[in-house]
């Protein structure tokens, strides 16, 4: 009990920045390919879904529930201006 009480008051003192900016220690860097390949997973999934009549949020929402998984929600696709730039880092 000790340790949480000192944990949590030493955690109060720290100073949280107003935004991120990215390149901040322990910042979560987003591979661009690696989001293209998560929404086409999303999407492919919701079409075999509404091919067998199975309500794809329900199965996202349950296996979402596992700790290491983090499917997305099904979406137009991919745009933005990551499509123009992508196909660059290949040559």
């Amino acid at each position: 009990m000790k340790f949480d009480y000192k944990l949590e008051k030493l955690l109060k003192r720290v100073e949280k920045p107003g935004r991120y900016i990215g390149g901040e220690i322990n910042s979560a860097l987003k591979d661009p390919a690696k989001v293209d390949v998560n929404i086409a997973f999303a999407n492919e999934l919701s079409r075999i879904c509404r091919h067998d009549n199975m309500d794809v949020y329900e199965i996202i929402k349950i296996c979402n529930m596992h700790p290491r998984v983090n499917i997305l929600q099904p979406g137009p696709g991919v745009g933005g201006h990551c499509i123009s730039v992508d196909p660059w880092f290949l040559v």
